[in-house]
């Protein structure tokens, strides 16, 4: 995935301003007919749903050569646009946003004004840098604190405490054998699979927190999600 920030600078481009937006949590309410009292639905599944965010890059072009100023940034734009999804990634900030390109402003604004504005469409939330447990030497992660292990060797059950510093995230649990697993996200509802051998996308989040896995089974067990944030 192209990350826009590292794209534009490769290509004589002068990063002035980027606005990545805000995320807002979607509020679903109803009226009780003939009452005063209005019902929030808003938490419904457990936790807020948000809305994208919008943002912006806007952008100067660092090239005094007249002769291949449309070129290059015609030829920028298109590539941009045509992009499934793009990542923006600052170098100062931890995580990155995932999303999609909408336009840009017209090339005469940047003979004009000096700039030229890029319009995103950005999911709610920032995605970590790596995905959970995705350490080089050590399993123990100093920024949270906690231990951030993701796979297991299973000799007939195990309990698996996973700490979630993000918002709530659908995991993905791949095992080598059949087994077992009942997944509680303290919602006060546990949840149990039965899982094949191979990767399966579990329906249940992990909240943030503390979630409890308890296995039945023999084989590795390996758990993928990356932590999100608002």
């Amino acid at each position: 995935m192209m990350n826009i920030i590292d794209y534009l600078e490769e290509n004589d481009f002068i990063i002035n301003d980027v606005d990545t937006g805000s995320a807002t949590p979607i509020i679903r309410t109803k009226q009780i007919p003939f009452s005063d009292k209005i019902l929030d639905f808003s938490k419904i599944t457990g936790s807020y749903n948000y809305s994208e965010r919008t943002g912006y890059v806007k952008v100067a072009y660092g090239s005094g050569y007249i002769k291949e100023f449309y070129n290059r940034i015609s030829l920028a734009m298109t590539k941009l646009l045509e992009s499934e999804q793009v990542k923006i990634k600052r170098p100062e900030e931890k995580g990155y946003y995932v999303g999609v390109i909408t336009g840009y402003s017209s090339i005469k604004d940047l003979v004009r004004v000096g700039e030229i504005t890029i319009n995103l469409r950005l999911d709610p939330f920032k995605y970590d840098d790596k995905p959970y447990g995705n350490t080089l030497w050590d399993t123990f992660c100093f920024e949270t604190d906690y231990l951030e292990q993701n796979q297991y060797e299973i000799t007939d059950s195990a309990t698996i405490k996973v700490y979630n510093q993000g918002e709530s995230v659908y995991p993905s649990i791949t095992v080598t054998s059949n087994m077992n697993v009942t997944v509680d996200n303290g919602s006060g509802v546990a949840v149990s699979y039965s899982l094949n051998a191979g990767t399966t996308k579990l329906n249940n989040k992990f909240s943030n927190g503390l979630n409890i896995i308890t296995v039945t089974g023999t084989g590795k067990l390996t758990i993928e999600f990356t932590q999100q944030y608002l």
